[in-house]
């Protein structure tokens, strides 16, 4: 039987008086919300477990969507600006 709507298999549809909508899923991120819920990509925590991030141990790990930041937290400073929160030292 062939799809009768567009939404990603990791986004629910609901059904509307004209159609019908899509939405992703808990722990899904919507790449495209022009149309939403036809690209739903999971997210990852990469601050969640530290083999999944760089940031140096005086750092906060930051989860976004496309990855993570770190910075460095205080009273320590950030030893390369290039790349933020892999080496924080007290100064």
């Amino acid at each position: 039987m062939p799809h009768l709507n567009n939404c990603s298999r990791f986004a629910d549809c609901t059904d509307k008086e004209e159609g019908y909508e899509c939405k992703c899923k808990p722990d899904y991120h919507d790449q495209n919300p022009s149309n939403p819920g036809t690209n739903c990509k999971f997210i990852i925590n990469e601050c969640l477990a530290e083999n999944l991030n760089d940031c140096d141990k005086r750092a906060e790990c930051i989860d976004t969507i496309d990855g993570y930041e770190c910075k460095c937290k205080a009273p320590y400073v950030d030893q390369m600006p290039q790349n933020p929160g892999r080496v924080c030292r007290y100064d």
